[in-house]
């Protein structure tokens, strides 16, 4: 791989990375329920049991709470408090990628030329081309320090099983990733990783030597703080919150005796059957892998990723608890084993595959241009009226926002990047991989430039709620409190209301119904009828786009 490709390619990538991470609102769902925690150890300055809004949120561990206001008390002169936390987002990814390549350079260290050189930058472009990781690495959720967990650990096990002699380097980072997973999810990735290694030792022989037993017991002496300190300290302080972070959201959630009050219950095969889609193209590059080099299994470069893969899909799949996107932290070992993939197939297939992607990018980043083009024209005399209706289950149609300049500019340029990547190879798989990863990194860069106004306002609870608060002030509400049906009050809208009525409307109260003014969150209107004494003064309609609920204020009659 050329040193200019290199370039261009880290230069897409930080694009990509940065594009749709800031400058938007809370989105609603985990962004909601993960800013709670953060928001409370910020302004409590405590750092030992996370809360959402005014109750105990423990479903997770606090690493990614700690880290966001870390970033948040870094950067809060410069940037709103949800950006400056969601910089730990860009954090963590930047980790993972280094460590994955790193992992794929030594795992596959021992293959002929070009795979050697070229599939380290291979696993890199399809994971983060991938469907899945497309969008959740711009998320501020605790499951990209998860995949940051898993990417270290894989490093880690890539130096155990390429390079024995170093124990004390690949225990140490094998303990680093498994402390990381730990405290940012719960059990779920050192149980993985545990039973990985074990396979992994009984498979081969030449593991079974003292510099194994040296590499594990400096992996268990590494990761022991990361295990041991803050539940210790959790168990001591609030034992009531160690039983329901530990026994309900770890050992409840996965054995199922609390998955009926937890909810996300996991349906037969559910992981197996979404995972083709929802990390597109690693799995079904993955599965080619695993049939085309079934008779290398004990080779390194195969046996770590297939094992890891085979036995994170098992536990999912068994799991009383599971949905799609907890496939996350599989991405590398998916990532690894779809390079190999891409290596598999005949250079008129990947002509055809090749082909296949740029005509559907093209189509996609034109429909993507001619939105926006639509969404700009006044909302009596847009010229594609169908194309709008099409789309308004993803775009508000009757928002017409301001948009900054230099939005569009990006949106440009990258266009003009994509166009110039034509010029790549159809028929090599380095190639085809920067392509697919140059055509996943643009759509998403011009939709974030082009749409985001509009988009953020489809996911967003913050703005509707902002609307509300600024409503009920123009009413008069200075000297009255504004209250809250109880339906809104949950872990993923208290926590957007709670900061909204402190920082950009500090003098006003939020309180029962016994205020002058309530907000609601309902789809039927037959929810309204409860609160008899009060009328409608203002609505919002844009929050069911995504699934969310229509805002309503009432005033006191």
């Amino acid at each position: 791989m050329s040193f200019s490709n290199r370039f261009w390619f880290s230069l897409l990538a930080c694009a990509f990375l940065l594009t749709g991470l800031l400058g938007r609102d809370v989105w609603h769902g985990p962004e909601a329920y993960v800013f709670g925690p953060i928001y409370h150890f910020y302004n409590h300055h405590t750092w030992l049991v996370p809360f959402n809004a005014t109750l105990p949120f423990l479903e997770k561990p606090p690493l990614y709470y700690w880290t966001g206001v870390i970033f948040a008390h870094a950067f809060e002169q410069y940037l709103p408090l949800y950006d400056a936390a969601r910089l730990a987002t860009l954090f963590y990814m930047v980790i993972t990628i280094v460590f994955m390549w790193k992992a794929a350079e030594l795992l596959f260290s021992s293959l002929n030329e070009p795979r050697r050189k070229t599939l380290p930058w291979i696993t890199v472009a399809l994971a983060l081309g991938s469907m899945m990781l497309v969008k959740d690495a711009h998320l501020m959720e605790p499951d990209v320090p998860l995949l940051t967990g898993a990417s270290i650990f894989l490093y880690g096990a890539s130096v155990w099983l390429m390079q024995p002699q170093s124990h004390l380097r690949s225990g140490f980072w094998m303990g680093a990733g498994t402390g990381v997973a730990f405290l940012a999810k719960g059990l779920f990735l050192p149980v993985l990783f545990a039973f990985s290694v074990l396979i992994m030792w009984g498979l081969r022989r030449d593991l079974q030597t003292r510099h194994t037993s040296y590499s594990f017991a400096m992996a268990l002496l590494v990761a022991l703080p990361f295990l041991v300190i803050w539940p210790m300290l959790l168990y001591l302080e609030f034992p009531a919150y160690f039983h329901e972070w530990f026994w309900e959201n770890n050992v409840g959630r996965f054995l199922g005796f609390s998955v009926e009050r937890l909810g996300n219950a996991n349906k037969p095969f559910l992981v197996l059957i979404a995972a083709p889609r929802v990390t597109f193209p690693l799995v079904p590059l993955a599965a080619l892998a695993l049939w085309y080099y079934r008779r290398e299994w004990r080779q390194p470069w195969f046996l770590l990723p297939a094992v890891i893969s085979a036995i994170g899909l098992a536990v999912l799949t068994l799991s009383a608890t599971a949905r799609p996107y907890y496939l996350l932290p599989l991405t590398p070992a998916f990532a690894m084993l779809a390079a190999l993939g891409l290596y598999c197939l005949s250079e008129k297939t990947l002509s055809v595959l090749s082909w296949i992607t740029r005509i559907a990018a093209g189509l996609y980043l034109s429909i993507i241009w001619l939105e926006w083009w639509n969404l700009k024209q006044p909302v009596a005399i847009r010229p594609l009226p169908a194309l709008v209706h099409a789309l308004s289950a993803w775009i508000p149609a009757n928002y017409v926002p301001y948009n900054s300049p230099w939005m569009p500019l990006l949106a440009l340029a990258v266009t003009v990047f994509w166009l110039v990547a034509l010029r790549l190879s159809t028929r090599a798989a380095l190639d085809a991989a920067l392509f697919w990863f140059a055509s996943a990194a643009a759509i998403w860069i011009v939709r974030m430039a082009l749409l985001m106004p509009w988009l953020n306002i489809a996911f967003s609870d913050y703005a509707p709620i902002a609307q509300a608060f600024e409503t009920a002030k123009a009413h008069g509400s200075e000297a009255d409190c504004i209250g809250y049906d109880e339906y809104l009050y949950n872990e993923v809208t208290s926590p957007v209301l709670e900061y909204i009525a402190a920082t950009r409307f500090p003098g006003q109260r939020i309180g029962g119904k016994d205020c002058k003014f309530i907000l609601i969150a309902s789809s039927p209107d037959l929810h309204i009828k409860r609160f008899r004494p009060y009328e409608t003064i203002w609505r919002n309609d844009s929050s069911w786009y995504y699934g969310g609920d229509i805002f309503w204020l009432l005033q006191k009659r």
